[in-house]
Formats: C-alpha cells, sequence, structure tokens
C-alpha cells in the first residue's frame, strides 16, 4: 500500500529536525500520495494522548503566537486513513514515547473524532477537529523544499 510505504519512508528524506513540523511533513506526505494517484489532503486537527493520569493535546490551545511557531496542528488525510508525520511533537513538548508516524484508519462516520491509535493497553492517540474561533490555515512552507522531498519520497516509495 502506498500510504503505508510513504510512512514508513517519509523520514528516510526529511531530516529528522523537521520531525515536529506537521505542516511540512504533512504536505510532503499529501504530495507524493497524489503522485500515485491516492486523494489526499491537509486537514487540520488536535492531537491527543490519552492516558489515565493525565492528557496531553497538541494544536489549538489558545498558546501566545512565537516566532516560527504555529499553535494548530495538521495532517494528512485520505478517505480511508490518517497519516501524521508529527506525532513526536508529543515527544518534544511532553516527553513521552510515540512513533514516528502515525498512519491510522481514519473514522468514517460523522464524529468531531477523526482517529484513533492505541499505543499500550492504557495510552492512546486520539485526533479530533480543531476546535471553532482557531486560525485552522496550515503556514506555507518553501514549495522548493517540499518538492525535493516529494521527488525523493517518491523514489522511495517506488523502490518498494
Amino acid at each position: 500500500m502506498v500510504s503505508s510505504a510513504a510512512a514508513r519512508a517519509v523520514f528516510d528524506v526529511i531530516p529528522e529536525e523537521y520531525a515536529t513540523y506537521c505542516s511540512l511533513v504533512s504536505q510532503v506526505l499529501a504530495r507524493t500520495l497524489h503522485r500515485f494517484e491516492v486523494t489526499a489532503r491537509l486537514q487540520s486537527c488536535q492531537l491527543w494522548h490519552v492516558a489515565p493520569r493525565e492528557n496531553h493535546v497538541v494544536g489549538f490551545m489558545g498558546n501566545a503566537p512565537r516566532q516560527g511557531k504555529w499553535d494548530g496542528h495538521v495532517v494528512c488525510r485520505t478517505h480511508s486513513f490518517l497519516l501524521d508525520g508529527a506525532v513526536r511533537n508529543l515527544q518534544r513538548d511532553f516527553n513521552l514515547t510515540v512513533p514516528k508516524v502515525a498512519l491510522v484508519a481514519a473514522f468514517n462516520a460523522p464524529s468531531h473524532v477523526i482517529a484513533r491509535l492505541d499505543l499500550d493497553q492504557s495510552r492512546a492517540l486520539w485526533w479530533h477537529d480543531a476546535p471553532e474561533g482557531f486560525d485552522t490555515l496550515p503556514p506555507r512552507q518553501p514549495i522548493g523544499m517540499i518538492e525535493h522531498f516529494v521527488r525523493d519520497l517518491v523514489a522511495k516509495v517506488d523502490d518498494v
């Protein structure tokens, strides 16, 4: 499956320093899937880490603007799947153990919840629609950089 091959290879072509740049990684994934004729789009959302004693949230929390930091989160979405290449925001911000990339079945029912991934018996990741009242437009990324990564990722996926 193209989506799983792209998810496995994305950080073979995108340097680790960009692992928390959700807008960049999601644009690369969506454009790569388009090259394989898979319909994909960007979807702004909140990423929740849910555990028995505490929850952690990435995106749309009303944080004060900072240079180069968007108060949002965006993923690559197909009809059936959600690909989140910036799950490591949870690791960076909260010191949580999470996968490098999440590829999960999307809920295809009317809901504010987009998808869920069980990490273990007591922890899960949940993706929710972005709350109302926030700027949900992801920041623009350098198109030359995106196209460079897309070209390399397409070649990796082709090799699979």
